[in-house]
């Protein structure tokens, strides 16, 4: 399957690079705004790959049938055709697809952005209903997820922070693509991640002060789950690769990355 990989390669690498894994609705392009050259700058080798049916990769098969096994299958597909086993850095249901992936397969390190807990995401389904109950059961209805992205007002409650501009956020809400309705109820109750099949040793846990999705109580249940720390940006959103405030992320992974991590390179 062709997938889409966004890659900017250091001047001076190390010899450990970075795998980004965006979250619902979003792609590839979502690292590529900030992080990608951020890291790249810093001497690690950058990617940010779109999983299938988002952004420009290839959709062979309906976007509602995707399971979360499929997402895994992309990661998979990507990391052996990166030279170095990379460090994984996912976003939301990115996070949750590598808690999914390393009940299988080996990372020197993972990095888990407002990611869905391993409880699930039901927490995140009742803070939409609560907000936008109409949008969905339309979602529901027709087994299609845009609905509840479809307003830029619900996209911006959602993802973004009130201080984005509104140019920024007219270019982010047009490259929001569908979800995987399967992929949702896998991550609801059908396939959770299983903590006795997880051995990762190396995880850096970040949450978002003002996420509207994944909440502090989620926070800590990824925390609790794999007995690791957390941190929690202050003043930050749930897509906080595009928060205004991304920079404190940033700092915050790189710090972790020199600190934890960097002596397996």
């Amino acid at each position: 399957m062709h997938l889409e990989i966004i890659t900017k390669k250091a001047a001076n690498p190390r010899n450990q690079s970075l795998l980004f894994i965006h979250g619902m609705y979003h792609a590839a392009w979502c690292f590529d705004v900030h992080f990608l050259d951020y890291f790249a700058n810093l001497g690690f080798d950058c990617y940010a790959m779109s999983l299938q049916n988002h952004g420009k990769s290839e959709k062979k098969k309906a976007t509602w049938r995707i399971r979360i096994k499929d997402y895994i299958a992309d990661v998979k597909q990507v990391v052996d055709e990166i030279s170095t086993n990379p460090i994984l850095i996912g976003h939301s249901m990115g996070g949750f697809i590598i808690q999914k992936y390393i009940e299988k397969y080996e990372a020197p390190a993972v990095v888990l952005l407002a990611s869905v807990p391993p409880k699930g995401i039901i927490g995140a389904t009742l803070a939409v209903i609560k907000n936008y109950p109409f949008s969905f059961l339309k979602a529901n209805l027709t087994i299609n997820l845009y609905p509840i992205v479809k307003s830029k007002a619900h996209s911006r409650y959602l993802f973004f922070s009130p201080d984005l501009s509104n140019e920024d956020l007219n270019t982010y809400h047009a490259k929001l693509d569908n979800e995987a309705f399967l992929a949702y109820l896998d991550m609801l109750f059908l396939d959770l991640p299983k903590k006795a099949n997880i051995k990762q040793e190396k995880m850096l846990i970040i949450g978002a002060e003002n996420d509207k999705i994944n909440s502090l109580k989620d926070v800590k249940n990824i925390a609790k789950t794999y007995q690791q720390k957390y941190i929690m940006l202050p003043n930050t959103t749930h897509d906080i690769m595009l928060d205004p405030n991304w920079r404190n992320a940033a700092r915050e992974i790189h710090n972790w990355l020199d600190k934890e991590v960097f002596y397996l390179c």
